[in-house]
Parts: C-alpha cells; structure tokens; sequence
C-alpha cells in the first residue's frame, strides 16, 4: 500500500524540482505512478524495501545518474532498462537476479556497478559496451567464468569477482592495465594466466582460498603491487620473480604447501609484513632473515625447532608470532628486537 506520506513526498520534490530522492527503508512493494512525474530527478534511492519487479514508472525517469535498489527481492533486470542511459551509478545488489539483460550495454556512461550476492552465473558479452565503468562489483554471485569482453574495460580499476566459481580468468583480463585492485578471493581459480603480468597499475591482490598450486613469473612484473595475499591455496614454491615485487609492504601466505623461499625473496625491501604461518617450513627462510623493514613476522605452526642466531638483524620487529612450533629454547640475539 502507497501511503499518504509517501505520495506528498513525492509531490513536494514535484514542486520543488528535486534532483534527488530517497525512499530507501519504507517496506515498499510498488512505486506510486506520479514519481513518473519527477522528470528532473537525478538521483533515486531504493534501498531496503521489498520490490519483486523492477517498477516500471524508473523508466520514465530519463535524466537519473544514480539509482539504488540494493537489497529487495528483484529477481530479473528488464530489457528497458536501456532507458535509462544517462545512468554513472547503478547498485542492484543484495537482490536474487539470475542473469542481466544484454540491454545493460546501452548504459554506456555508467562508471560504477554493483551486483554483488545476486545469483549470475553468467555475464553478457555486452557488458564489454561499458567503457567508462572504473568499479564492477560481481562478488557473491554464481559465475563460473569472465567473458573475454571483459577485456574491453580499459578504464577499469577496481574489479571484485569474492564467493563465485571461477576456475581461471581470461587472457584478456592483461587488457585492464588501468586496474589498481583485484579481488579474486573463494573461487576456484587453479592458476592465473601469464598475462596478469600486464597490470602494471596494480596495488592490491587478494587471492585468498582459491586451489592455486603456482604462480607465473610474470608476477615479478607487478611492480607497483603493495599488498598480496594469497592464504589458503596450494603453493609449494614461489617464482624467483617475486623478488622482483619492489612495492610490496604486506604478504599473506599462510595455510599453503611452503617448505622454502627462492633467494630472490630477500630482494623485498620495502615488507613489513609477513604471515607465513601454517606453512611447513621447519626452519626460517634464509631470505626472510634479509628484510630490514620487517616490523610484523608470523610464522605460527610452521614446525620450527630453533630460531637462528641472524633472527637478530631484524631489528625493527614490532611483532613476532611463533605459537604452535617446536622450539625449546631462544638464542640470545632475540634480545635486540623491540
């Protein structure tokens, strides 16, 4: 039921000529015909109600540049959502659609969407239309797979793929050279192709749970990279081109298959932080022992027996985890930590 409030509201930004109107929070299940009437409006707010369909009277509403439905009960995107191609900011997140309409490629100004926990499996080829679009939120859906358009989105710099099913990303994903922040973390990615190397741009990569068992050399190529964490996969060994990763201030490694670290390792300079707990390595990495700016080390239930005597040079630890090892005693140089 459209309440009195509701329709003086929307009669008030009538009269005023309002850009901008928020109905989020009101247990709405339809939309009032006279909101049509709100040609002026730019922004509308949806969030919080309990919409099944798309109401029809948003498509009238031709200047909009930012409209939210995040959590309702939308279970499909009409094709008419092509009307509204003045759109930057679409958020239809926390809702249950199934798919997107290949209609979503008209909205060529949107800069930022959203569709995170929905239940895609599949995204249309026309979303490589979206040139413009700098974040694509697709965590907590359905996907098994990226379309190769995806390649398309030059202006992209953030990408969030959290909680899908994808076993590997496409070539074309090289093609995103604009990124800055990845997160590929509960899929099923079993590697990553040679050509993430071609992200130069990038800061951050989370990785967490997937089933990586390596990674490609190329990696050394991410050379602006500041945080990568790559916890709960399957890695035995890391390319000696990770030394080459001169940007990086924060790893996560811990519950992988690591005995050892390549020399290179020693090469990361600017790290400061490192878990690597969980990992068998049975005694601390030479390389490790070489980070001068290491301030926090984890190193939990790696079946260490002794700490060696160079655990000393590492003299701006603030923090050390060493719980859950075999260790019975500890070498004096210990003392020199802070």
């Amino acid at each position: 039921m459209i309440d009195d409030d509701l329709r003086k509201l929307i009669e008030n930004a009538h009269q005023y000529g309002d850009s901008s109107l928020d109905l989020s929070e009101r247990y709405l299940m339809s939309l009032p015909p006279e909101i049509a009437q709100l040609k002026k409006l730019k922004k509308l707010d949806l969030r919080y109600n309990q919409l099944t369909n798309f109401p029809p009277e948003i498509f009238k509403l031709s200047r909009l540049t930012k409209l939210n439905l995040r959590d309702n009960q939308l279970s499909t995107l009409p094709p008419e959502i092509s009307h509204l191609n003045q759109l930057k900011e679409l958020s239809i997140g926390l809702n249950e659609l199934t798919s997107l309409p290949p209609e979503i490629g008209t909205l060529t100004e949107l800069i930022d969407i959203n569709i995170y926990k929905n239940r895609i499996s599949v995204l249309p080829p026309q979303i490589g239309h979206l040139k413009k679009l700098m974040w694509l939120n697709l965590s907590d859906n359905k996907l098994t797979s990226l379309p190769p358009e995806i390649g398309f989105l030059t202006n992209l710099k953030r990408l969030y793929t959290r909680s899908n099913q994808l076993t590997a990303l496409p070539p074309e994903i090289g093609d995103l050279t604009q990124l800055t922040g990845i997160v590929l973390s509960q899929n099923k990615l079993k590697y990553l192709p040679p050509e993430i190397g071609n992200l130069s741009q990038l800061k951050f990569l989370n990785l967490e749970e997937n089933q990586l068992s390596s990674l490609p050399s190329e990696i050394g190529k991410l050379n602006n990279l500041s945080k990568l964490d790559i916890r709960y996969n399957n890695l035995s060994a890391l390319p000696p081109e990770f030394g080459n990763l001169s940007k990086l201030t924060f790893l996560v490694i811990r519950y992988n298959n690591l005995s050892t670290f390549p020399p290179e390792f020693s090469k990361l300079n600017q790290l400061k932080l490192l878990d690597c707990s969980n990992n068998p390595l049975t005694k601390i990495p030479t390389a490790i022992l070489k980070l001068p700016n290491l301030t926090n080390l984890y190193l939990e239930k790696t079946g260490l027996r002794k700490l060696p005597q160079q655990i000393g040079n590492l003299t701006n630890l603030t923090a050390l985890n060493l719980r859950y090892n075999k260790l019975k005693r500890l070498p004096s140089e210990i003392g020199f930590l802070k």
